[in-house]
């Protein structure tokens, strides 16, 4: 599938940018794979898969912020992956490449 593969890159957040990891494929529309940002280790939550587009949830605790809960949404072109990163009302954009 065209979304599958490990994708590197950051996330501009109101903290500067930081660093992320995603692992995603495409098992009939079901997004599954695992995901390390924003001090989060964890495996894709509710993820769907639409073309090259994806959705998913990510939940994990971070020091400092306790249990936090994000939504990722985001689309595949090529070697490329952008989307955005959503915690509560606030959110950041990401982008980055396949390794």
């Amino acid at each position: 599938m065209a979304i599958d593969g490990t994708y590197r890159g950051f996330a501009d957040t109101s903290l500067g940018p930081i660093d992320f990891q995603i692992t995603l494929a495409d098992d009939g529309g079901n997004l599954t794979g695992a995901a390390s940002v924003m001090g989060i280790d964890a495996p894709v939550q509710n993820g769907t898969v639409d073309d090259n587009a994806f959705s998913c949830q990510l939940e994990g605790d971070v020091p400092l912020f306790g249990h936090v809960a994000l939504g990722i949404s985001g689309v595949v072109d090529g070697d490329q992956i952008s989307g955005t990163i959503t915690k509560g009302d606030g959110q950041a954009n990401f982008k980055g490449s396949r390794v």
